[in-house]
């Protein structure tokens, strides 16, 4: 049976990293509301992904092979995504990690490439649009001055990587086998949750909101990957009350209520999904 998408007139939800153990979930339980427009590096996981989503009744309009730090593949995103439907959501998955990548790419991917999709799509966004930027409880213990603050806010400087190496050099954990990488990481994600503060009021104007969401420990194959292999991950995860491991689908319910009406009053804040991992770390410290 051929469904036909032509009569559908939802909104679309687009879901960047959608091959990823975040992004698949995320796509299973936003296409209940919305069509889905899937975006991700790799062309064959991607069209297998669509594929499975398609039979199961989801509509899938679009699927595009994007490298998200180029500018010229965000604008065709944009592009495409205009016209294909009106922007409902974007839920926003894609990124490296220090198991995975250097600490270039992890700059250019999760600070740039976030940069440049809230700069592609704020101009389509209406009421009730809104963007959910993944970051990571990584973030959270980031530790901020106004040199690393002044460089994020240029995020699209071309000078960006050099300005940034010294501070993650000055970062960098004795011993920490991935060097500049955790830090540039752990900047990234903290950049993420500040563009999404910074960023409220625009999208607010426009009728719309931007939140970010704080996964913990996820047994995702990224997330695996960080805690066999990356020992200050596995040292965090020590720290999870109970040991226990978040699943896609936790990050995926919190993602389905960031972006339905009941959190229309949610704008500009970070949600933590870690089980307390944050809070737990934090008041630990504080307490000696």
């Amino acid at each position: 049976m051929t469904i036909d998408i032509n009569n559908d007139t939802r909104s679309l939800a687009i879901i960047t990293g959608a091959c990823g153990g975040m992004g698949r979930v995320c796509a299973q339980l936003l296409g209940r509301d919305y069509q889905l427009a899937l975006v991700d590096m790799n062309a064959e996981k991607l069209e297998h992904v669509a594929a499975l989503l398609r039979a199961d009744g989801f509509s899938v309009p679009l699927t595009m092979v994007v490298d998200i730090s180029k500018a010229a593949e965000v604008a065709a995103l944009a592009e495409r995504v205009k016209a294909t439907a009106p922007f409902g959501a974007l839920v926003h998955t894609a990124g490296l990690s220090p198991a995975l990548a250097a600490w270039e790419p992890i700059l250019r991917v999760n600070l740039v490439g976030t940069v440049l999709l809230l700069d592609a799509l704020l101009p389509l966004a209406t009421t009730n649009s809104v963007a959910v930027c993944i970051a990571s409880v990584a973030g959270h213990f980031a530790v901020p001055d106004t040199e690393l603050n002044a460089i994020l806010d240029a995020p699209l400087a071309p000078d960006l990587l050099q300005r940034m190496e010294p501070l993650l050099q000055r970062a960098v954990v004795p011993g920490d086998v991935y060097g500049l990488a955790s830090p540039a990481y752990s900047f990234s994600k903290y950049a993420v949750l500040r563009l999404c503060e910074q960023r409220a009021k625009q999208w607010a104007e426009r009728g719309a909101r931007i939140v970010s969401l704080s996964p913990g420990m996820i047994a995702t194959p990224m997330g695996n990957k960080e805690l066999s292999d990356n020992v200050l991950a596995a040292g965090m995860f020590d720290q999870v009350p109970n040991k226990r491991i978040g699943t896609p689908l936790d990050i995926a319910n919190a993602v389905e209520f960031l972006c339905s009406p009941r959190a229309r009053y949610i704008n500009g804040c970070d949600l933590k999904v870690d089980y307390g991992v944050v809070a737990t770390i934090r008041h630990a410290a504080n307490s000696g």
